[in-house]
Order: C-alpha cells, then structure tokens, then sequence
C-alpha cells in the first residue's frame, strides 16, 4: 500500500509537469491499477527488451526516425535540464546542493543513478531515503561494462530512477535512455528520439546514441549473476579524474566571464580566481602523472599549453585584468575543443 501512495504521488507530479499520467491521483482503485499495470510492464520487459538496431549510418539521424511532442526541461532549483520521461526514469543535471535532493525525496526518487565523474554526496541522499549509485561513464559511449552496470541498476533497485551527469544533456540522457529500454520496454527508435529531441543530446557525441541504439542489454537472468554491489562512490583516479576538476572549473569560469568576471548573486561563493587558481593547479597535478607519458605527444603538448594558459588566466584574474582574463580563457576553450576532437568525441 506505501509503495502505491508513493506511485500515486508521482503520477500526481507529472500531470502537473505536462508528462502522462495513468490514472486520476485521487482515485484509489485507478492508482492501484496503475501500479498493478507498470509492475506488470517492469516484469515483461525483463523478459525481452527491443533488440540492438541491425543497420545504423548515424544514430544521432536515427533520433530522426521517430517525431515526438514538444517537451522542455525544467529546473527546480538546484535541479536542472529536468525531463520526467516515465513515471519511473527522470533525467535532469547534478543535484547541486541538499534542497535538490529533499526535491527528489518529495518527488518520490528512492535511486538515483550517477554517470558524472564527480564522486557524489551519498551520504546526504541516504539521510533522505534515497540511494546512491555511481556508474561514471564517458562522452564517446558507454563501455559493455558500464552498460551492464547500469542495467543492473535498473532491473534490480527500487524506483522511480533519477538519472543524473553534471548538465544532464548527454551521458545522463544516454544512461536513462538505457532505462526506458529495460524498465519502460520502449523501441530503440523511442529512446534515441528523447534524447535527441528532448534532452538536447549532442551529434557529437554519436558514441553515446550507438551505445543506446546497438548495445547488447542484458536479461534478468545475466544480470542477476553478475558479482556487482551497486557502489555509491566510484572515484577516478589519473587524468580521468583530473577531467572532473578541470570541467567544472572551466563551466564555472565561463558563467563568470559571461558577467565580466562578477559573481552571480545566486551563486555568490563561486569566486572568479578562485576557480583559476583551481583550474591551474588540476593542470599542473596533471602534468606530474606517470600517465600522462603515455599519453600521444600531441595530447601532451595541448595538456601543457592549456597549464600556461591557465596561468595567464590566474595571473589576468588577480591583476584585474578582465580583457587579458578573457583572452586566455578563450584559448583555453580552443585547446579543450582540439583535444575533445581528438580524443574524447571519437
């Protein structure tokens, strides 16, 4: 009976949101049959999900194949990009602080499925009821393990899911796409269409759409014997991890130098040399990694020329130099874009 009320109100949620709703949240017995029906959808879709797309060009087009109804994302506070694609897969962008996730635990969410490289707060979800789960994954697809990990997740942890990267545009699409297909039962086709046409989902990132579009799901049965325990914190360790560091930092810089290196009274301890200086230092740590020597000579030469152009930015910052601040930002922005290029779009 909890778990009904608790469906109920979500169903509620997302009438008021524009998404479907399986019945009237007042009436008892339609609610119940709502419930009744959706676990009977969760159980036969466990028994087969559509199969991987046999020819594929360009998933990305792919996206194309089918047209969908209009529907923007939301924010809620600390909650952003937010797309209610089921009554039990949401996706949206990072919870940014402990009102987005008592957002969540008012919503209903009991699991919420991580895909950025950022460790996240589980602690402060479990105060709330809600779990954790960490399954970092990158912007050129999600490897046969990952992917695993996160039907795993889906098939065997409490709903409804909210499926979360930093922005919530890209991998956490991917990801809660790979829900739908397992939880929701909907056609490849489907699954690629929202992420394009709703969740913004990048063409560069054609990885992510072929993950979604061919990837191999695996049954009840293979995911139930598959030695994994959910983990609530995945930490990266080497330049993967640096990434984390350097992405958020750089997102941060961008939004202040939009508002000529102010801060934005929203968000008032976001300091515009402070993020600098942090910037410059993942740079240097980078540098100093026994991985980097094995990385390509091109890779490490963008890596160093970024560190000096981090520098300058540091030093613009605390001269009060705003144009000089813009200036390398700007480069920094283009050496990022040559690497992604290079290695991380690919």
């Amino acid at each position: 009976m909890q778990r009904s009320f608790r469906f109920t109100l979500f169903a509620a949620l997302l009438g008021a949101c524009g998404a479907p709703s399986s019945g009237d949240p007042s009436d008892e017995g339609s609610a119940s049959q709502a419930n009744e029906g959706l676990e009977a959808e969760r159980t036969a879709t466990e028994i087969g999900t559509a199969p991987p797309m046999a020819t594929l060009e360009s998933g990305f087009e792919a996206a194309n194949l089918v047209v969908l109804e209009d529907l923007k994302g939301q924010d809620f506070g600390g909650l952003h990009n937010v797309y209610f694609l089921s009554e039990q897969v949401i996706s949206g962008g990072e919870p940014h602080d402990q009102a987005a996730l008592q957002q969540l635990a008012d919503w209903g969410v009991k699991t919420v499925l991580s895909v950025d490289g950022k460790v996240p707060d589980q602690a402060a979800a479990a105060d709330l009821g809600i779990r954790y789960v960490h399954v970092p994954i990158q912007y050129r697809g999600i490897t046969t393990e990952e992917v695993n990990h996160i039907v795993k997740s889906f098939r065997e942890l409490e709903g409804p899911f909210y499926v979360h990267c930093f922005h919530g545009k890209h991998r956490g699409p991917a990801a809660a796409a790979l829900g739908r297909l397992v939880v929701d039962g909907i056609s490849r086709e489907q699954a690629l269409a929202e992420m394009r046409q709703w969740c913004g989902t990048s063409g560069k990132y054609e990885g992510l759409y072929r993950t979604v579009a061919q990837a191999h799901l695996p049954s009840a049965e293979e995911t139930a014997v598959m030695n994994w325990d959910f983990p609530a914190a995945h930490p990266m360790e080497g330049i993967r991890y640096a990434m984390v560091g350097m992405t958020r930092s750089f997102d941060y810089l961008k939004a202040l130098a939009a508002r000529d290196w102010q801060p934005d009274p929203e968000h008032p301890d976001i300091d515009a040399l402070n993020e600098a200086q942090k910037l410059e230092d993942v740079f240097r740590q980078t540098m100093a990694l026994e991985e980097l020597a094995e990385e390509d000579e091109d890779f490490r030469a963008w890596m160093m020329e970024s560190w000096e152009w981090s520098q300058k930015l540091s030093l613009a910052l605390k001269n009060d130099d705003g144009e000089q601040a813009q200036a390398s930002l700007k480069e920094i922005k283009a050496l990022c874009s040559s690497c992604h290029a290079g290695y991380r779009n690919h």
